[in-house]
């Protein structure tokens, strides 16, 4: 299973809805991976990223695309975003990390 599949399994067992590649600013372009929703708590705004290429020098870890990744995170946080960040590896060894961790903020 890849590391999205794994992530929408973990979603949708818990009973959560989720939106794929959502745009979480008016003006900048950033997206998140996950969009997580609950019924429980409608206006929850709780995203999840799936990083790859951590041991492969990829984006997430050149100097440009580290300093990309704070710059989206911390304007995530100041519109009131919640943001869970795994890695593919993380997602792949630790499922019930990731379980867990939705549950604690869905209310699950």
């Amino acid at each position: 299973m890849t590391p999205q599949m794994i992530v929408e399994a973990i979603i949708t067992g818990l009973g959560l809805e989720f939106k794929k590649e959502v745009k979480f600013h008016p003006v900048r372009k950033f997206r998140f991976d996950y969009q997580i929703m609950s019924k429980i708590e409608p206006g929850l705004l709780l995203a999840l990223e799936i990083d790859g290429g951590n041991w492969t020098s990829g984006r997430h870890t050149t100097g440009q695309g580290f300093e990309k990744d704070h710059e989206k995170f911390n304007l995530a946080l100041l519109c009131g975003w919640k943001v869970l960040r795994y890695t593919a590896s993380q997602v792949r060894t630790n499922p019930a990390m990731i379980d867990n961790d939705i549950r604690l903020i869905a209310g699950k």
